[in-house]
């Protein structure tokens, strides 16, 4: 009986140390999952294989993703200006005949209109005359080189006084300068009649010149008829290639620190409601609009098709930088219990826990996860809300 009486203690004090040690191992929890000591009976939910089956859950693997934010700003289609001409006249005159008609596209060179002009016809005669005066001076610098040669041969046989072998020499000086003054003035009629787009070789009646599109695009502008006087100070057409187009877009000053040359981006109009287009941002403003507090940005967008049109308004959405990869989950796998965020980890085929999780940003459908998962545990996709169902009806039956 004494044995037994001395035992007793010994016994109590090993439950003891045995429930400390437990107490000590079960504390222990990592920020991204639950520890198995912490799940509560309330939080595992076993369903029926005809649950399962019915329900035809979405099991997913957790893993980690970049999530790439989009700015969005409303903008406006415009012409690509590197690719625009704005075509006028060279020279005054009178519009004699129209080649284009709005709207149609032309090749580069191709004649757009025919001005009747009287300063062709005052160019072409001040080419004929630089023309003949040149021959002119030509044959009296030949003359004049002839006779210094001569000069300068009798002039060694002392056949010749020095004052007649220099007045030689300055009668060629005097012959080259007057063939250089000839030689400029053809020269400038000459750039001149090419100013006009007319060659100095081309043989044109009646003082006709005509105006030639300087690159290949639609007419989207013509402002002569026939007989409209025209000057250099006029835009006869406004061609522009259409294959590409320019988007400006404004960008609030607080989103401008996120858009970078080069970035990506896409591009919305309600002509064509559900389909994007892809752009790419090319040109920041370097000013900001003391107004608005907003900083222009420009992209240019494809439209080798001809869908798009200057002018449209449209809504562009940038990309933003690649962000460092993080856990993050689609937006169908978190339901909301008692004002907190939870999923549903599959333990098995047929039993899940429900675990609370901290979220951050939403982007595109997936919401990056904070705390309570770890990479590669698996939850419930779709089907999520036929679980969270399943857990409510137990609890009503619990409190019932």
């Amino acid at each position: 009986m004494r044995s037994r009486k001395a035992a007793r203690p010994s016994a109590l004090v090993i439950i003891l140390v045995s429930l400390l040690v437990q107490m000590a191992c079960g504390g222990s929890e990592t920020e991204t999952g639950a520890s198995s000591s912490e799940r509560s009976s309330t939080d595992v939910l076993s369903l029926t294989p005809e649950i399962v089956r019915q329900g035809e859950l979405e099991v997913l693997t957790v893993g980690t993703r970049s999530l790439h934010e989009t700015l969005e700003a409303a903008g406006r289609i415009g012409r690509n200006e590197d690719h625009t001409a704005r075509v006028g006249s060279p020279a005054e005159g009178r519009v004699t005949r129209i080649f284009v008609s709005l709207g149609e596209a032309v090749e580069q060179g191709a004649p757009l209109v025919q001005i009747h002009s009287h300063e062709l016809i005052v160019a072409r005669s001040d080419y004929s005359k630089a023309t003949t005066a040149l021959s002119a001076t030509e044959r009296r610098l030949r003359f004049a080189r002839a006779e210094r040669d001569r000069a300068q041969r009798l002039f060694a046989a002392k056949a010749l006084s020095d004052r007649e072998n220099q007045a030689a020499a300055s009668e060629l000086d005097g012959a080259q300068a007057e063939w250089e003054r000839a030689q400029a003035e053809l020269d400038q009629a000459e750039h001149y009649l090419m100013h006009l787009g007319v060659s100095p070789d081309a043989e044109i009646a009646d003082g006709d010149l005509t105006v030639r599109a300087p690159l290949a695009g639609v007419v989207l502008e013509r402002q002569v008829t026939l007989g409209t006087v025209v000057s250099p100070t006029n835009d006869l057409i406004l061609l522009t290639d259409l294959d590409s187009l320019w988007v400006d877009a404004e960008v609030p000053e607080r989103e401008a620190s996120r858009v970078t040359i080069g970035q990506s981006a896409e591009v919305e109009v309600a002509a064509f409601p559900g389909e994007t287009f892809e752009a790419r941002i090319f040109h920041i403003a370097d000013q900001l609009d003391a107004v608005l507090r907003t900083v222009s940005v420009r992209a240019i967008v494809d439209n080798s098709d001809r869908r798009l049109r200057p002018g449209m308004y449209a809504a562009i959405q940038i990309a933003s930088d690649q962000s460092p990869p993080v856990i993050a989950v689609p937006e169908r796998a978190i339901q909301r219990f008692n004002d907190t965020s939870v999923v549903f980890v599959a333990l098995g085929e047929e039993k899940f826990e429900r675990r609370t999780i901290t979220t951050a940003r939403d982007v595109s459908g997936w919401i990056e996860v904070l705390r309570g998962l770890a990479s590669g545990e698996r939850i419930v996709g779709d089907g999520s809300f036929l679980i969270k169902s399943e857990f409510l009806r137990n609890e009503f039956e619990e409190e019932g």
